[in-house]
């Protein structure tokens, strides 16, 4: 089949060039929705592609070598992609693609297979655990069992092709149909989403239920809404992201296995309200989140 990759949201209109084109099938990038990447796609974007027709594939990137991290970093990314797909809609096992978007030398093959051992772990069977990456990449993690789908990248493959990989990215970076995009070929067992069968909930949202405040009665007898104030989350200090080249994480709580629940930008500030070992506790949207403390310094 015949198909595009790309970091940009995919209109009505460009999907309409697409389909013209030939193009079969699309593949998108997908975070949890607090995440608020550039990249991620949304459920809109999902739910438009397949009653167009498309099948649709899933990429999960954070950075450009955190895949090298190893099993903690594989663990966190497993969740986050449960979430992400639930934020979708998405009730079918599907492959997600795990991207090795570097030059990855066989060093980092050992630390790479343990990132997708704790993504597995995370999984639980609920997803086909792909890859992406060069051809050197493929044919060693293929030999360490470390993935159920392989896509490769013509990118630093030096002219090879694997024959384990599912899904060839032949070209990358062209102009096509309104927007950029890298051009790919598939084999066959993708682990894509299929139009026919989906399994996209579209349950209705649940009501809020609203809390009533409580009456309280004046001395008089005359009854009186008590309002509830949130607590404000006392504020001990600042600090500066520094220790990065472009960004860092915010997490849930202080841990290895913790959600992301945002992304800290180079030079961002942050009020903190303490910190423990090896994080500190910034104050994110009215909540206590953490920031690893090698990455930022107080001002």
């Amino acid at each position: 089949m015949k198909g595009i990759d790309c970091s940009t949201a995919v209109t009505a209109t460009v999907a309409d060039k697409l389909k013209d084109a030939g193009v079969e099938f699309v593949m998108r990038y997908i975070f949890p929705k607090d995440f608020k990447s550039w990249k991620q796609m949304k459920k809109a974007e999902l739910d438009l592609l397949l009653k167009k027709g498309f099948q649709v594939g899933f990429i999960y990137q954070r950075g450009r070598d955190t895949i090298r991290e190893g099993y903690n970093t594989g663990v966190v990314d497993g969740k986050n992609t449960l979430q992400a797909l639930e934020d979708l809609g998405v009730n079918a096992k599907v492959a997600v693609y795990y991207a090795v978007d570097y030059d990855a030398p066989a060093t980092d093959f050992k630390h790479i297979h343990a990132y997708l051992k704790g993504v597995r772990d995370a999984v639980g069977g609920k997803v086909f655990v792909g890859v992406y990456g060069s051809y050197g990449v493929l044919e060693g993690l293929h030999e360490l069992g470390s993935a159920d789908k392989y896509w490769q990248t013509l990118a630093w493959s030096r002219g090879k092709k694997s024959k384990h990989m599912n899904v060839y990215q032949r070209e990358i970076d062209k102009p096509y149909c309104g927007i950029n995009v890298d051009h790919n070929d598939s084999f066959g067992g993708e682990g894509f989403l299929l139009p026919s069968k989906s399994g996209l909930t579209n349950k209705p949202s649940k009501p809020v239920p609203v809390k009533k405040p409580v009456a309280k009665v004046s001395p008089k007898g005359t009854a009186t809404a008590t309002k509830t104030k949130t607590p404000r989350i006392k504020r001990v200090g600042t600090i500066k992201v520094t220790k990065v080249v472009n960004y860092t994480f915010i997490y849930d709580r202080p841990a290895n296995d913790a959600l992301v629940v945002g992304k800290a930008n180079k030079n961002a500030v942050f009020p903190i309200a303490g910190s423990v070992v090896g994080w500190y506790e910034v104050i994110h949207k009215d909540k206590r989140c953490y920031i690893r403390s090698k990455y930022a310094e107080r001002v």
